[in-house]
């Protein structure tokens, strides 16, 4: 599923995504995330004049054991995470 949501991201000391909250859920990174190219302006943009820059893909679990992978991009703009993909 393609979106275009807020979504809040906590990186670790080098910079890599360790836990993500989406939809009210908490969830941790369960493999190692992998990065994704930079995003040509109007590729993933909602607005023409806004684009998203490079970005994670990863597999994150909740405690519930509900397990989604997340591809997530930095609208440096903004400074804000946007949720761009998941699949379950």
């Amino acid at each position: 599923m393609m979106l275009h949501d807020r979504v809040a991201v906590w990186l670790d000391e080098r910079g890599v995504p360790r836990r993500l909250v989406y939809a009210g859920e908490r969830y941790r990174v369960s493999d190692a995330p992998t990065v994704l190219p930079a995003a040509p302006i109007n590729e993933w943009t909602m607005h023409p004049t806004t684009g998203l820059g490079g970005g994670w893909r990863f597999q994150a679990t909740t405690i519930t054991g509900d397990c989604r992978v997340f591809d997530v991009r930095l609208d440096s703009a903004r400074n804000e995470w946007v949720l761009v993909g998941t699949y379950e």
